[in-house]
């Protein structure tokens, strides 16, 4: 389950339209279906070698193993997706208003 903690973010939040910064404060964390997946197909088509893409993400690989399997024990920022779609070149889908 993707968390974002409501402290840790001062814009509105939406992934594809489906969530928005109300639902983010009232529930503490949003569903994010998918993202995982799209993460790890990402880091998959990278040459880079998983310790490589963490070092340059500035992630930990435990904390990357729960991104790709959507089991956060620590809320994903705006700033963690963007270092990952930045270091994958990639456009996960995460809007932030």
């Amino acid at each position: 389950m993707w968390r974002l903690a409501a402290g840790r973010i001062d814009q509105r939040c939406r992934v594809q339209g489906a969530f928005s910064a109300s639902a983010l404060s009232s529930l503490g964390q949003s569903d994010f279906p998918g993202l995982g997946q799209k993460i790890r197909q990402a880091r998959e088509r990278d040459e880079r070698t998983l310790t490589d893409i963490c070092r340059d993400c500035k992630l930990s690989r435990s904390y990357w193993y729960q991104l790709e399997n959507e089991d956060l024990r620590a809320p994903a920022t705006e700033d963690v997706i963007r270092r990952i779609e930045q270091v994958l070149n990639i456009d996960l889908g995460v809007k932030f208003e």
